[in-house]
């Protein structure tokens, strides 16, 4: 299956063609040939099916513009009975006959019906794409099919000069050290730390931005290299904010998810969250519907039949078919995700009663009877969200050589399931199939310890100028033999103190004094010891005060 099109095209209308579809939303394009190799039409035709296609348009080595087919056509009868005018409304260079489209004073061969037409503030190289079967590279013209771009992991920001808060020059290499068996290709996986006002989420947003092809800060220069990839999305961007605009779902009776819906990136910051998650839930709205049609098909039966015992039979046995042909995605997400919610006594609730449930992930307590009410999503606690909103789409989107980002995914959660969270969507998402790469920005200590010092970017305030630098983890070369902090070693103490600088113990002065009892306390029960009043009440008494004490002070008995 092809994921879109390319045509070389040196003449200069695209710029007309963006600023029409901004106000219409939809352009009729037409365009001067159709290659004779193979039966291009009906591949394009198949795909159409299933999803809008992708159209690049490309002058000399780079796509610039990109848009989305939704139709096309041939002929002046193929256009008369597809009207598209009256399907879609308003389209800008929309002609009545097919025969009033020209190329170049040319008559056009092909008519297709775009939306979301744009230009790349980062053009593509053309040798990105991955063309279809033997087709090759489009000269003027030209139309050929391709089978997905070749995806990208970052491999270094940096700034030519002052930007905000960083340092001038500050630069970032997200490559393995030498000495790695990966050396010098790009990290799966970066944990971002610092202070607050560090940078953090600038230099996700950055990276969404790269990603997104969208203008980036004029110092600003990003790098990446080419793996294969055949990924939809592209990248998926998790905001600080990423729960905070759920009960919007709650504003619509239930999922209204239509095919013409385009995701190539899934931005979780956007204003109505509702395109992205009509997206990511429309596979569990179809299981649905499909499940509850059957059952009325099969209530029909019961109710048409002579012999009840017999339909009863005969209905069980073709449910179970049906079962076993039809897999049901919540009870495959519930599966996918019970080591997480098992944390938290709640569970997904597989078999919701109507479609209105599905507003969002239907979610019940492990200690409720099975017949008891869903808890609403207003009442969900935000840690439940929070792995929710993280976890789900990677499930339903299943991500491959994909730019996965996530701002503080600590977020009202407890520490350990913190750490088991980010554990979790490591493992379940990043492989050597699946290849995807991860930027986590956190302030988290559990989280931070479950990286190679390698993989952690720290950011730092210079005390003289008030810039961000790097602070770096090795000495001489950047060689992982080199590298002289490690928090996958550290005790939880260490943490703390090499990692996020917390250089004074907590309540220095009132611990002191703690401790200074504790020493009066086992000084009294030594001398007792000594003249052999260990079996008095005194002497228990004194023993069980200083366990509590003890214990006060974090101690092991």
């Amino acid at each position: 299956m092809i994921k879109g099109i390319l045509i070389n095209d040196n003449t200069d209308w695209q710029d007309e063609a963006v600023a029409l579809s901004n106000l219409t939303n939809y352009v009729a394009i037409a365009n001067a040939k159709i290659p004779k190799q193979g039966d291009i039409l009906a591949i394009i035709q198949e795909a159409l099916i299933k999803s809008p296609l992708e159209i690049f348009y490309i002058k000399d080595e780079y796509a610039y513009y990109k848009a989305y087919i939704l139709d096309f056509a041939t002929s002046e009868a193929e256009f008369i009975q597809k009207s598209w005018a009256n399907k879609y409304g308003k389209i800008a260079w929309y002609y009545e006959n097919f025969a009033d489209y020209k190329v170049s004073n040319k008559k056009a061969a092909i008519v297709f019906l775009v939306t979301k037409f744009k230009k790349l503030e980062i053009p593509i190289d053309k040798q990105r794409f991955v063309i279809y079967s033997n087709y090759k590279l489009p000269t003027q013209d030209n139309i050929v099919p391709y089978i997905f771009i070749k995806g990208e992991k970052l491999s270094k920001i940096s700034f030519n000069g002052d930007f905000f808060q960083f340092s001038k020059n500050f630069e970032l290499d997200l490559t393995y050290p030498k000495g790695h068996d990966k050396q010098n290709q790009p990290l799966d996986k970066v944990c971002i730390l610092g202070q607050s006002g560090t940078g953090k989420t600038s230099l996700l947003k950055i990276m969404k931005n790269y990603v997104l092809g969208e203008k980036l800060p004029a110092n600003c220069v990003v790098t990446s290299n080419n793996v294969p990839s055949n990924s939809t999305p592209d990248a998926i961007y998790f905001p600080l904010n990423s729960i905070d605009k759920l009960e919007l779902l709650d504003m619509d009776e239930n999922i209204n998810y239509t095919d013409d819906q385009i995701n190539d990136f899934y931005d979780f910051e956007i204003a109505d969250p509702k395109l992205h998650w009509y997206s990511v839930l429309h596979e569990v709205k179809e299981y649905q519907k499909k499940s509850i049609d059957f059952k009325l098909e099969l209530m029909s039966k019961i109710e048409n039949s002579k012999s009840t015992d017999l339909a009863i039979n005969t209905i069980n046995e073709e449910f179970e078919q049906w079962n076993r042909q039809n897999k049901n995605p919540l009870k495959e997400l519930n599966v996918f995700l019970k080591p997480l919610l098992d944390k938290l006594f709640i569970r997904i609730k597989d078999n919701p009663k109507q479609l209105s449930d599905l507003k969002f992930i239907p979610i019940e307590g492990l200690n409720l009877d099975k017949n008891d009410a869903l808890i609403p999503l207003e009442f969900l606690s935000s840690g439940t969200k929070q792995i929710l909103v993280k976890t789900v789409p990677l499930f339903y989107l299943k991500p491959e050589h994909t730019i996965i980002m996530m701002d503080e995914p600590e977020n009202s959660l407890y520490p350990d399931v913190q750490r088991e969270m980010v554990q979790f969507v490591i493992q379940e998402t990043w492989h050597t199939e699946k290849n995807c790469q991860f930027f986590f920005a956190t302030h988290s200590p559990t989280i931070a310890s479950l990286f190679e010092p390698w993989e952690i970017i720290k950011l730092k305030f210079n005390s003289t100028d008030g810039k961000v630098y790097q602070e770096k983890y090795y000495e001489g070369e950047r060689h992982i033999n080199n590298y002289f902090k490690d928090p996958k070693l550290y005790n939880w103490n260490a943490v703390y103190l090499q990692m996020f600088e917390i250089k004074e113990e907590v309540n220095k002065d009132y611990r002191q004094k703690a401790m200074d009892d504790l020493k009066k306390l086992e000084d009294a029960l030594d001398i007792m010891a000594k003249k052999g009043n260990t079996n008095t009440k005194e002497y228990n008494d004194l023993f069980n005060r200083i366990i509590y004490q003890r214990r006060k002070l974090g101690f092991d008995y």
